[in-house]
């Protein structure tokens, strides 16, 4: 376990602190158990390194989710399938809870993602509830039949249980802490109507 990730984790608990309604999705779980992670690079990875994301309004937090990216195991959720090249080369994530991160728990996973300006996330669905919590930058969400509507830092955003739901960036990038709860070890997977640019 490296003081990255243990830093990290303490943020997260500030964050669950001022902002309330994280904690009403899922409270930081009390099994909480260490294990250890297999760092792999990822080229998005440099993107969010390089980037100053002046707007972050947990400033530490922002700084340890970059300093923990070195030691993380970043994800390859959609190598393999219909994603564009351009979006696997820029969509970042990486786990802090679950499968490949410094913890595990048996009540919710917690990632981390980044989007640089101007790329889409396409529709895409899983058995398990979710919320970003934006930590810095903005991007346009759209669940289920609904249009896009903007969220900026400081924003929560749910999405529920099999819904298809879609993220893009246009001007800003977006940094977001991603939770997940019930049926979470089960990968997204794209959407029947699903849209690669």
């Amino acid at each position: 376990m490296t003081r990255a990730f243990e830093a990290l984790l303490a943020d997260i608990r500030s964050a669950f602190d001022a902002y309330p309604n994280l904690a009403r999705f899922c409270p930081i779980p009390d099994d909480l158990r260490a294990t250890s992670v297999s760092a792999f690079d990822h080229p998005a990875a440099r993107l969010m390194l390089a980037d100053p994301m002046d707007d972050a309004v947990l400033p530490d937090l922002r700084d340890h989710l970059k300093a923990a990216s070195p030691h993380a195991k970043w994800r390859e959720t959609y190598k393999g399938t219909a994603a564009s090249p351009d979006f696997l080369a820029r969509f970042a994530c990486y786990c802090i809870v679950g499968a490949g991160g410094a913890w595990i728990s048996d009540h919710w996973a917690a990632y981390v993602v980044y989007m640089p300006p101007d790329l889409d996330y396409p529709r895409h669905e899983h058995p398990a509830e979710e919320i970003y919590f934006i930590v810095a930058g903005r991007a346009e969400f759209a669940q289920g039949s609904e249009p896009y509507h903007t969220a900026e830092a400081g924003s929560i955003v749910y999405h529920s249980s099999g819904t298809p739901h879609a993220t893009r960036t246009t001007d800003h990038s977006m940094l977001a802490l991603v939770f997940w709860r019930n049926h979470f070890e089960t990968a997204p997977v794209w959407s029947s109507d699903a849209v690669f640019t």
